[in-house]
Parts: C-alpha cells; structure tokens; sequence
C-alpha cells in the first residue's frame, strides 16, 4: 500500500502557460522518491494540452478563478495530503536535489516550521547578473545561516534576516501546514505580500527556522516577470507599479498588524512597524534596468507633471514610494500623510 506523500508541492500561474513545462519538469525531476510527493498545479487558464516532459509524478490540475496567491492556495489545501508545503512560481525552478533537502531538515529537525534555500537568479538558462534587482546581487542571495531555535529569535537576529532575504520569494520557501493555517484570513487578504507574510508568520509563532545555504531556486529574469512591472512601455509600467505601491502599502499594515497581535511578547521593546515592513516589500518586488533620472521623467510624463513637482503631488509621492525612489527612513507619520490608501 502506498504511503500519503509528505510534501505537497504547490505551483501557481496567473495567466502565463510558456514556463510551465519547465517548472514541472524540474519538479518531476527530482531524487527524492516520487511517492514521496506531490504536485498541485493552480492556474487561472486551462493546462490540459500542457505536459511535463516526466512522467514520474502525477499532477493535481486545478483550474481557478481570479483571486489572489492566498485564495489559490487556501482552495489548494484540502487537495494536499503533505504535512509539509512547498511554493513554485511557474517561472521559477527547482534544483534536482530541492525536495530530498526539505525532507531531510523537516524529518532531521521536526521543531522546524520553516525553511529557506538560497536563490540564483538566471535568463536563458544561465546564471545571469542582467538587470539592478534589489533583492539579488552576483551570487547566490539568502541569509544561508542554518537552524535558528525558537528560544534565539530577538528583534536584531528577525531584523537581520529580514534584511538578509529571510523572507523573499516563495519559491525558495517550505513550511508546515500549520504555519500557513497560522495566518487565517490574512492568507487570502493579502495581494503582493504572501512570502513575506510566512516568514512572520514563523517568526512570530513557536517554530524553528531553517535558512539552507545551498541555492537549491533558480529565479528567471524576463521582461514578463512581476517583480519588474516595467516590461512594456514606461507609461504602463509606471501606472501599474503605482498600483502595486498602493497594494504594498495595504499589505505593509495588514503585515504589521498582524505581527503586533501575535508577537506575544517577542521584541517588546521594539515591536515591528509597517513601514518596515512597507520598505522590506518595496525592495523584495525591486526594479527594473531603468536610471533614477528615466524613472522619474517617465513618472512626470504620466501624471503630466514638472520633475519638480512629482514630490510635492499626493499621486507622484505614491508613486515614489512604489518605485522605491524615496528614503526607507523617512518618518512613518510624514509617509501616511500623503500615501493614498
């Protein structure tokens, strides 16, 4: 009789099918044992003419309604028999050896809820250094510092993490199921904010963390990607990053506040702020390969504004503040202010 899987692997695609066969292929590629695992591919489009080039694994194809990664998720969940969940983003890969790693720390140390693996970014099909993304430099990114107990989380080891990418792209994450549930409605709420989340989830909960050395994620670059919302034309880059500021905003106090309800206690002398948490997500979602200079005359070209005046109206600031272009210590009370939503 076979075994319930022990990891549940979940892939997401909103809208994209070209990555598709790729991110299966480098699931179903593994050396772990197959039975071992499963895999639930969640898109928004039909993937019945898409097929992976291995035949080991079984996929679960569920076809979703519009919503965010949380909702696709939580809907996912009831079909996952693993204790353990693991994230994909259809244009990110996994390392042959990704899944047997998790495995191995989730059953070597089982007061661990979750787990991070370093990441190295790529384009076509090689390690690349293209493009100024502030979550990435030449190497391999991630803090890489191994188990982190319970009992050492303060509020200078979380804040080094969270500036060291503890918390960045869910593809490079694994967690028990009861961190995810930990969440509850904030799981489905958030709208950019999902992998940030888990690691505060983790931090503020009773579990171990395990940040990997090893880059067992690839991470694409390609104009298409959603960390870099410039890919076709400043004007409707501009416009959609500044929505996706407004959405880091919401997600920034939605973040933040659940922190200070659940932190029982933990960094009592200096609870987490949303505009640190703001921050962190501004720079996790980065830049593309524009100069400051071209970033700030496309913004005045599309608000219809002098270069001048971009600080001083309320629609160029957001703006500003979703392309990363203002000071991170700026007083949070200044930032309210004058933020739209």
């Amino acid at each position: 009789m076979s075994s319930r899987p022990e990891i549940s692997v979940i892939i997401t695609a909103f809208e994209r099918r070209e990555f598709i066969a790729e991110a299966l292929d480098s699931v179903a590629g593994q050396d772990l044992d197959p039975s071992r695992f499963e895999v639930v591919l969640c898109t928004n489009f039909s993937t019945a003419n898409i097929e992976s080039g291995h035949r080991r694994s079984p996929v679960i194809r569920l076809e979703m309604p519009s919503g965010t990664w949380g909702e696709w998720v939580l809907a996912a969940l009831p079909r996952c028999q693993g204790d353990v969940l693991c994230f994909l983003d259809d244009d990110d890969l996994f390392e042959r050896n990704k899944l047997s790693s998790i495995r191995s720390v989730f059953r070597q140390l089982p007061s661990v809820g979750y787990y991070h693996n370093r990441v190295q970014r790529f384009a076509d099909g090689a390690p690349s250094s293209r493009g100024r993304h502030p979550g990435f430099r030449r190497g391999p990114e991630g803090p890489g510092c191994g188990l982190v107990a319970d009992g050492q989380k303060s509020r200078t080891l979380v804040d080094r993490l969270f500036w060291g990418e503890g918390g960045f792209n869910a593809s490079a994450m694994a967690v028990r199921r009861e961190v995810l549930t930990s969440l509850g409605s904030l799981t489905s709420d958030l709208e950019v904010g999902h992998s940030l989340a888990l690691f505060y989830a983790a931090v503020v909960g009773p579990w171990d963390l395990y940040f990997d050395p090893a880059p067992l994620t690839r991470y694409r670059v390609h104009a298409a990607n959603s960390s870099v919302p410039i890919g076709t034309g400043l004007r409707r880059g501009v416009r959609g990053t500044t929505d996706h500021g407004q959405a880091v905003i919401r997600d920034s106090e939605r973040i933040a506040g659940f922190v200070e309800s659940h932190r029982q206690g933990r960094f009592s002398s200096a609870p987490i702020r949303s505009v640190g948490v703001r921050t962190r997500l501004l720079q996790s979602f980065g830049l593309p390969t524009l100069t400051r200079t071209e970033l700030l005359r496309g913004l005045a070209e599309y608000l219809s504004l002098t270069p001048a005046r971009i600080v001083a109206d309320q629609r160029g600031l957001l703006a500003m503040i979703a392309f990363g272009l203002l000071s991170p210590r700026l007083p949070e009370r200044w930032l309210r202010s004058r933020a739209i939503g």
